[in-house]
């Protein structure tokens, strides 16, 4: 299920993020889960 959920935030970062390999939206908190950032 893991791998699944990793596929489909990447898949989201690609559609959204201008750079997927380093994510302004979609972050990442190890330990934690995902964490999506909201504008400053």
């Amino acid at each position: 299920q893991y791998e699944g959920l990793r596929m489909y935030i990447l898949r989201l970062r690609q559609k959204i993020e201008e750079d997927p390999h380093e994510p302004r939206y979609i972050l990442t908190r190890p330990g934690i889960g995902y964490m999506l950032a909201t504008p400053a």
